[in-house]
């Protein structure tokens, strides 16, 4: 596995994540059938060792209800950290509040 993934936070908000928690078993071979791709690709997307491009993201979530549901939870949670002034980074670490420089 790819260091950057095993080093990201376990809240971390990535495809990878979302990923592995919309398929915690065969997530390749469910993200390979749902976006129409090759289980090596989807390997690779699952991993976090090639970034998914927005159409294939988009083409697996109409796809596949399990993994819009996953998507939309990380947007309400991601949603609601933003309107409690705790908007999370790409890190999974809270952002700055405004106007402090930080």
């Amino acid at each position: 596995m790819n260091a950057s993934v095993q080093d990201a936070p376990i809240g971390a908000l990535s495809v990878c994540n979302l990923l592995r928690n919309a398929y915690p078993r065969h997530a390749a071979k469910h993200v390979a059938r749902g976006a129409d791709v090759p289980v090596d690709t989807a390997r690779a997307w699952v991993t976090g060792r090639k970034r998914m491009c927005a159409v294939a993201l988009l083409r697996l979530a109409a796809r596949c209800d399990r993994f819009a549901a996953t998507m939309e939870n990380a947007l309400d949670e991601e949603r609601a950290a933003a309107a409690a002034g705790t908007h999370r980074t790409g890190s999974g670490a809270p952002a700055a509040p405004a106007g402090t420089g930080a």
